[in-house]
């Protein structure tokens, strides 16, 4: 009954974070810490949409929570790096409204030809 002992080992490390905050984390464990919820969330939740098993969910439940928790505590320099991470990938990838624009503009011509 892997359901009902794994919840005890996530409030166990629930209660370590609180005790022992994030802070204590440089920014390459926190990410991998991150990763490592957001792996055992969708394992948990596989398995809650498998057998409808409660215990599951409140599994999954817990790691997204600690896992945002995780998120919330990222310093502010890895906060800055990821902001200008997303920036450069709007910036240098395809401009959406650019695309659907000009897909929008070929579906109207082939509309007028067609009249």
């Amino acid at each position: 009954m892997m359901a009902s002992t794994a919840p005890n080992l996530v409030q166990h490390a629930q209660t370590a974070l609180r005790l022992f905050p994030c802070p204590v984390m440089g920014d390459r464990e926190r990410e991998q810490h991150i990763k490592s919820c957001g792996d055992k969330f969708l394992i948990a939740y596989e398995q809650y949409t498998d057998t409808k098993d409660p215990a599951y969910r409140e599994e999954a439940l817990k790691w997204l929570n600690l896992q945002n928790d995780a998120i919330n505590g990222r310093s502010q320099a890895a906060q800055t790096m990821r902001h200008a991470a997303f920036e450069r990938a709007l910036n240098e990838g395809p401009d959406f409204f650019q695309t659907e624009g000009q897909l929008d503009g070929r579906a109207i011509a082939l509309r007028n030809c067609r009249r």
